[in-house]
């Protein structure tokens, strides 16, 4: 999971969101449905005291729904919380099984914490999961990505493997079209990990110039927030991009 985490789970609450106001049945009353629409907006503003608090009275109002957990995982993910975060998402594959956002968050989280393992068996199992759905293939990228992303930058040796970390990649960005600057950015570290650096400074240079057409960046709508993230973005992607021209492969715990 990269440091870019805060704009995917903009769009895992999206999600969310629609899944609550189509699904106010699901709720024993349709406050309950109503206390989470409120946590979410407050979460996109960013407002994560507020977001907490009717997340909070959510689970208060009905222990079994998995959505309060759900949304109080993301306060706690963009507070970089992860034990918090980990405990709430465990939670969520509990009272939901299918919910498979929920695991790819968690094997996110689990890569924070240093659970490496456990995070790369989370993305194994949803790409087996993924792979022959067509409608869960942005699931299957994001999962491949992860991986990669893992495999090509973990700090800890025994779980780097760059070629097989450049077939994820190369999966990802092929699910994806090419248009994800993200997934671009992993497929430049995994060559970086094999020792190709000018494959991975080539790539690293498309990353960068992708930015503003990225799909992911064209979903923010406020022109402030969209020249902010890309600015971040872009920043970071020139730091490995510096250190590819060393011949320096990136490590995770430099984002």
């Amino acid at each position: 999971m990269k440091a870019k985490h805060a704009v995917i789970v903009v769009i895992v609450l999206a999600a969310n969101c629609v899944q609550v106001r189509s699904s106010s049945h699901a709720f024993e009353s349709l406050a309950t449905g109503t206390l989470i629409v409120h946590g979410n907006q407050f979460l996109i503003k960013r407002d994560y005291e507020k977001a907490l608090q009717y997340y909070n009275a959510a689970m208060a109002q009905e222990p079994t729904s998995w959505q309060p957990y759900f949304g109080r995982a993301l306060v706690f993910i963009s507070q970089r919380k992860w034990d918090l975060a980990l405990q709430d998402l465990n939670s969520v594959v509990r009272l939901k099984p299918g919910q498979l956002y929920a695991a790819l968050l968690r094997g996110d989280v689990n890569g924070y914490l240093g659970n490496y393992s456990r995070a790369l068996d989370e993305y194994d199992r949803l790409v087996r999961i993924a792979r022959p759905e067509l409608r869960l293939l942005g699931l299957c990228a994001w999962a491949q990505n992860s991986s990669a992303w893992l495999r090509a930058t973990c700090p800890d040796t025994s779980f780097r493997t760059g070629r097989q970390a450049v077939a994820d990649a190369t999966i990802a960005c092929r699910i994806t079209r090419w248009r994800s600057s993200a997934y671009i950015d992993t497929l430049a570290a995994a060559y970086a990990e094999t020792g190709d650096f000018d494959s991975a400074i080539r790539f690293e240079q498309q990353a960068i110039t992708g930015v503003d057409k990225d799909e992911l960046n064209r979903s923010i709508k406020d022109p402030e927030r969209k020249r902010a993230a890309s600015q971040s973005i872009v920043a970071s992607y020139q730091r490995r991009l510096a250190a590819y021209q060393h011949h320096h492969p990136w490590r995770s715990n430099l984002d």
